[in-house]
């Protein structure tokens, strides 16, 4: 975490750490004064407050500006119309399939307790974009699906509003996936769900998930003996998830292999490169225990090293044999977990040593530093940029993937079968949403409790693109600096 956002985050504990000592000194006062009741009813008063309005988990400042550069957009200053409300397009009907509104978009009154929303509409097409409440900086508008309408795009803003002066449109041209071979690196089973499930739904697609996933298994130890039999069973689960969820989906079985690393490992591996590293609770050193659902061999099955080496034999010998065009994984820097940034750097190694050489990287990011909310709002809903007010991300070339209704559902199906997103919520977290709607008007998503399944049923999938040698540049980069 940089030191902006550590400095955010330690001001939200200050405030926190003032707002108790403050409520202290008001209950002992009413203690003191005999006020039992009253004392319970502000205890009462102090929880549905804290759960409504200041439990989000946003760690950095929503009045600052989000931090991206776009050398690979052609830029537009848009035409907007006489009360601002609208724009017109001014760019070639056809010519791009991804583009954002840079606009700063400022909160009002009800904006600080309420979530600020804008609703786009061109020609048929209605969408919802929403934002953090005290939403108060430069941020992106998703405009993907309205460029290419030949009508005015119009905006209709709520508990928010924009400044038209300075806004910019941000327009993008890729290259169709239709034809292409699309190799998602997934560093846990639901991953390439979550990220990435309407791309790998609709084009060519081969997944190769990296661990088994078998860490947090308290569910499964009030069934076994000891915690590592749960562990086991619980990586077992899991790695079932990684094969047999994308063949539902429509993948091929030879389309899908699981390398059965085990989870939270791979940052030890890499400092160890040699050495075999075990699971820290199933266990076992042995990689092959996790792989009995693949269809395809590996040569590492005649040892099942778990160590960083074999980890980056595997992905070459994986890269070489599905030859992919595209390969999607996680983005380094919005993208911090550790298994995620560690199974991209092992994506980088193996392509620096493996002949077949994709054309681009595509880049998603499902576990971020900034926020456990985004993408903002409830379920069917636009997402864009991610939360990022630090270090200025290059963000290369956008690309917004539009998924049908149908999509979402069968995305949302999806993650509903993986057996990790099916554990209940908490009380305290339960209670938290059915106040929060309530009171306050938050939708509940109604394909289930994880939070997984409001934050991924999105009208679109997003990526960053970059040419696979800008990708590897970054590489040498990050090892001489």
């Amino acid at each position: 975490m940089s030191n902006k956002a550590n400095n955010t985050l330690k001001q939200k504990k200050n405030r926190a750490v003032i707002r108790l000592v403050i409520s202290i000194f008001v209950l002992l006062g009413l203690l003191l004064n005999g006020q039992l009741v009253l004392s319970l009813f502000f205890l009462l008063v102090l929880f549905v407050f804290n759960e409504l309005f200041l439990a989000d988990h946003n760690f950095y400042d929503p009045s600052d500006d989000y931090q991206y550069s776009f050398n690979q957009a052609e830029k537009v200053k848009p035409d907007w119309a006489a009360d601002g409300q609208s724009i017109h397009a001014s760019w070639a009907k056809g010519s791009y399939d991804t583009a954002l509104l840079a606009i700063n978009i400022n909160h009002s009154f009800k904006g600080k307790f309420l979530d600020p929303f804008v609703t786009i509409t061109s020609g048929s097409i209605t969408r919802k974009q929403y934002f953090e409440r005290s939403v108060g900086g430069l941020r992106y508008l998703n405009i993907s699906e309205f460029i290419n309408t030949g009508e005015a795009i119009v905006f209709a803003y709520s508990h928010c509003e924009s400044e038209a002066n300075g806004s910019e449109v941000l327009l993008f041209s890729n290259e169709t996936l239709t034809d292409k071979k699309v190799l998602i690196i997934a560093p846990h089973a639901d991953d390439a769900e979550i990220g990435a499930f309407g791309l790998y739904s609709t084009y060519d697609s081969a997944i190769v998930t990296v661990t088994a996933g078998e860490i947090g298994a308290a569910a499964y130890e009030s069934a076994y003996s000891n915690g590592e039999q749960a562990s086991l069973q619980k990586g077992r689960l899991r790695s079932w998830d990684s094969i047999a969820i994308p063949q539902w989906a429509g993948l091929k079985p030879d389309d899908v292999i699981q390398l059965g690393y085990f989870c939270m490992r791979l940052e030890a591996m890499h400092n160890a490169p040699d050495e075999v590293i075990a699971s820290k609770t199933a266990g076992v050193n042995d990689t092959r225990v996790f792989r009995e659902f693949n269809r395809q061999s590996l040569k590492s099955d005649a040892h099942g090293t778990s160590s960083w080496n074999s980890l980056v034999a595997d992905l070459v010998e994986c890269i070489e044999r599905i030859k992919p065009d595209v390969i999607v994984t996680s983005h380094a820097e919005l993208d911090p977990h550790s298994d995620h940034y560690y199974s991209t750097l092992a994506l980088q190694q193996a392509l620096a040593i493996s002949s077949n050489q994709p054309a681009n990287i595509y880049f998603c990011a499902n576990h971020l530093s900034s926020s456990d909310m985004f993408p903002f709002g409830p379920v069917h809903t636009l997402a864009s940029l991610w939360p990022n007010t630090n270090a200025c991300v290059e963000a290369g070339t956008v690309v917004s993937i539009p998924l049908t209704i149908e999509q979402q559902k069968n995305k949302a199906a999806a993650l509903a079968m993986m057996h990790d997103l099916q554990t209940p919520l908490r009380w305290k977290k339960k209670l938290r949403f059915k106040l929060q709607s309530w009171l306050i008007g938050r939708e509940l998503s109604p394909y289930g409790e994880d939070e997984y399944l409001r934050i991924a049923i999105r009208d679109n999938e997003l990526f960053f693109s970059v040419p696979c040698s800008e990708f590897m540049q970054s590489m040498k980069s990050d090892s001489n600096a």
